[in-house]
C-alpha cells in the first residue's frame, strides 16, 4: 500500500466541510428560481418583449426565449 501526503494533510482534509450553499433560517422557505430575468429583451420565438417578472432561457443557438415558448 502506498500512502501519499502526511498525516497533517489528511487531518486537514477531514476537518474541511463544504459551506452551506443555501443557508436558511428556521421556517424560511427556499424558492427555486432557475429562470433568467432579462427585461427589455425580445423573445426570439414569439417576438414579445420580456417583462421583469417573465422567466427566460437560452436556446441551443443562444437566443433568449420565454420559458413557456
Amino acid at each position: 500500500m502506498i500512502r501519499s501526503g502526511t498525516r497533517a494533510e489528511s487531518k486537514a482534509a477531514q476537518d474541511t466541510t463544504a459551506p452551506e450553499v443555501y443557508p436558511t433560517e428556521p421556517g424560511e422557505e427556499v424558492l427555486a428560481d432557475h429562470g433568467m430575468h432579462v427585461p427589455g429583451e425580445t423573445c426570439a420565438r414569439c417576438g414579445r418583449e420580456m417583462k421583469p417578472t417573465d422567466d427566460a432561457r437560452r436556446t441551443a443557438k443562444g437566443d433568449i426565449v420565454h420559458m413557456s415558448c
